[in-house]
């Protein structure tokens, strides 16, 4: 038995004789080589231009639990939960932050259907394009046309996940999900997430505008945000 008198807060730590190991609190030495498990995606690298979208939101897909009947993101007048969601500023997924807006009661807009829009953003020589958003009814391809200040211009196949798909199903993130959704008289369990996508450019050039162009078929392109990474 070792009986010790210890002041308040202090510790002792009893070793076998001749033993003294290293207690500093460190990340433990990788002897060999695996996949990493437990931990976050690895934060992409650049820097993030945020895209500010509220001048053109043109739809509101998010409803509070006071009151169901005041959004509807697939035509149905089917929204997602704000409780569930991001709160309005950034938020952020795999390392890239984006201006997201959860809107608030009532009819505000906080995304906007890919219809012909052009996005006039901060001129600059950018890698990549990410996107948050969802499909209504079905997945969507967005043929959108990024145009650079030397007067070319690209075609980017943009290309989103149905809002009510078990997964991503074209390469995306789930950069925000919920375990329900809201109908015009309740709430339904059902998932739902909005998706990160990813466009090569070419950073070559300087980017100056994006057109949202609008889809072909009956599903919609929602779009809740736009960053640019250099």
């Amino acid at each position: 038995m070792v009986e010790l008198d210890l002041p308040r807060d202090a510790e002792a730590v009893i070793l076998p004789a001749g033993s003294r190991p290293d207690l500093r609190i460190a990340p433990v030495k990788v002897t060999v080589p695996a996949d990493p498990w437990g931990l976050p995606e690895p934060p992409q690298s650049g820097t993030v231009t945020q895209i500010d979208l509220t001048g053109v939101f043109d739809n509101d897909g998010v409803t509070t639990e006071m009151y169901y009947g005041d959004g509807d993101f697939d035509g149905s007048g089917r929204t997602y939960p704000m409780a569930q969601l991001p709160q309005t500023g950034e938020t952020t997924d795999n390392g890239i932050a984006f201006l997201f807006t959860n809107g608030s009661e009532g009819t505000n807009n906080n995304n906007v259907v890919a219809a012909g829009q052009e996005i006039t953003v901060p001129q600059g020589a950018y890698a990549k394009l990410h996107v948050l958003g969802a499909g209504d009814t079905a997945a969507v391809t967005v043929p959108a046309v990024v145009r650079y200040a030397d007067g070319t211009s690209d075609t980017a196949q943009l290309t989103l996940t149905n809002w009510l798909a078990s997964g991503p199903e074209n390469g995306e993130t789930e950069a925000v999900t919920t375990s329900q959704i809201h109908t015009r008289t309740g709430p339904l369990a059902t998932k739902a997430a909005v998706f990160h996508q990813v466009i090569e450019l070419d950073a070559s050039r300087q980017l100056t505008t994006i057109t949202l162009t609008a889809p072909d078929g009956a599903a919609r392109a929602h779009v809740f945000a736009l960053s640019l990474e250099q």
